[in-house]
């Protein structure tokens, strides 16, 4: 049986909302789904891109606008803004609205804020402009992890995963080549900032086209209900749905001297009596069901009460305060420990992450894959131990390797140490986001994913700053950089709780729910 929207479903039931789904839609036809997704990783890209093109345009802004260095901050964090405050009303209107529209309407204003942040003559202007950028983000981003792990194949999903994860490094890096050259070239004199950031326009809007033009889900929650509608049917033929058609009759052994034919009759409507009355009930119970969404209050609840999915969000807010860390100061420390000049650790360093954050993810999502070969793709407690298979040894060997990365006062040693370490770092990603989803049901995951991505921000690399850059001028860089590693060393052990949380964790198979 076939959804509204052109996608085959299997049944799909759970005893508790708080519970994860253990049931998933099957795959949209690959020729579909794989446009979505292409279509996904290219905003992605794009988003970054604009990062990182602001990140070597900065100086030119400063100069033009007289900024200080608060306003440059304040500016370059204004998106966090928007997101965090758009974000859970994005993944909340998603249960009862198209993804697909929704994301494409977030990245019409993404491109609007864009278009005035090029026209800005103010910081005013400036600082609006930027925070709509992030209210854009908000309805694309929590969105599109749950589209990525619904629509693509079960052999494929995780390295998907990894490939749209890898556009955030890309894409940074990009924008920073592409801005520095053309700020080189200076094309349009002191306008040339606004040409680079308007040129991100026009790869966007083709991108809404595409998302527009394509029937996608009519809901997060038919990705989980839609499924039950298609099945209606089957579930009338089986005769556990039925009432014994003789139940209400007295009839004995006398009554055989009935004609068959007038027997038959009568078993044949009365079969289709009970079918229409279990259709109708049904109908209304779906019907009912649809229309009565949770509340975000309801929402943030089921998330909340995951023991395992908080367990996650810790275990990843404390190695995001340590990347958020690195990513802060790394380059100052080069400078400060090694004495290369800004050139020099500047290119280094983005080399290197560039390098680690693009084969970061794809391996973590090639190596997930693999790890969970051999389980059912509706077997979530499988599937999530597996990913904690992967995820505790990975990190268990990126702690002491990025903490080695500030002690060798050689630079080669420290590039090996900088790669590796990140490297298994950055495979983190894949596993980590993969459980987050399948703790949760699919019309709830955009919630969680916003939810996870606030936390993670509020108390990850956003917190970071500030405190490692106290303690780097209280004890100097290497002990300064060396404490920003302590909280990646800390997640190891959430982990294991979280795993020992995840082997009790109780999925039932959808083939013997009795939900």
């Amino acid at each position: 049986t076939q959804s509204t929207w052109g996608i085959s479903t299997p049944l799909t039931k759970m005893e508790d909302e708080s519970q994860p789904l253990v049931g998933r839609p099957a795959p949209a036809r690959w020729s579909q789904s794989s446009l979505i997704i292409s279509s996904l990783c290219a905003i992605y890209f794009v988003v970054w891109f604009d990062r990182g093109l602001y990140s070597v345009t900065l100086k030119d802004l400063q100069t033009q606008f007289e900024l200080n260095n608060f306003q440059s901050g304040m500016l370059g964090s204004a998106y966090l803004i928007g997101y965090i405050v758009t974000s859970p009303m994005a993944a909340q209107l998603a249960q009862s609205r198209a993804p697909l529209r929704l994301c494409s309407l977030g990245m019409c204003v993404w491109a609007l804020s864009t278009g005035i942040f090029c026209l800005s003559t103010t910081f005013t202007l400036l600082m609006c402009a930027r925070t709509a950028t992030g209210v854009g983000e908000a309805s694309f981003l929590c969105l599109s992890y749950s589209l990525i792990d619904s629509l693509a194949p079960p052999h494929r999903r995780s390295l998907l995963l990894g490939l749209f994860m890898c556009m955030n490094p890309a894409g940074m890096a990009f924008g920073a080549i592409v801005g520095g050259i053309g700020l080189q070239s200076n094309f349009a004199g002191e306008h040339t900032w606004r040409w680079l950031f308007a040129s991100q326009i026009v790869p966007v809007v083709a991108m809404i086209g595409v998302l527009t033009a394509i029937k996608g889900p009519p809901s997060m929650s038919a990705l989980s209900l839609t499924n039950q509608i298609a099945q209606s049917d089957d579930n009338i033929e089986s005769e556990d749905d039925y009432v014994d058609v003789t139940e209400h009759s007295a009839v004995d052994h006398t009554d055989a001297e009935h004609s068959k034919e007038s027997a038959e009759t009568e078993h044949d409507a009365n079969v289709r009596h009970r079918k229409s009355d279990h259709s109708e009930k049904k109908k209304k119970e779906q019907h009912s069901h649809v229309r009565r969404e949770p509340s975000m209050w309801e929402n943030l609840w089921t998330v909340l009460k995951n023991r395992v999915w908080v367990a996650v969000v810790i275990a990843y807010t404390l190695q995001t305060f340590t990347i958020g860390a690195i990513a802060t100061f790394a380059i100052d420390y080069l400078e400060q420990e090694l004495t290369l000049n800004s050139e020099q650790a500047g290119a280094l360093f983005g080399v290197t992450t560039l390098f680690t954050g693009v084969l970061g993810p794809l391996t973590g999502g090639v190596l997930v894959d693999y790890q969970k070969r051999g389980f059912a793709a509706d077997d979530f407690r499988g599937l999530v131990l597996a990913a904690h298979r992967l995820l505790i040894p990975l990190s268990t060997v990126a702690s002491p390797l990025i903490a080695l990365i500030f002690i060798p006062t050689d630079l080669a040693v420290m590039t090996i140490f900088v790669v590796l370490g990140e490297l298994c770092t950055f495979a983190c990603m894949v596993p980590f986001n993969s459980i987050l989803l399948w703790v949760l049901p699919v019309s709830v995951q955009p919630f969680g994913m916003a939810l996870s991505t606030i936390l993670m921000h509020l108390f990850g690399d956003t917190t970071s700053a500030p405190i490692v850059g106290h303690l780097v001028d209280e004890f100097g860089w290497r002990t300064g950089m060396l404490a920003s590693t302590v909280p990646l060393l800390l997640s190891i052990p959430m982990l294991l709780f979280s795993y020992g949380l995840s082997a009790k964790f109780i999925v039932h198979h959808p083939a013997t729910s009795t939900a």
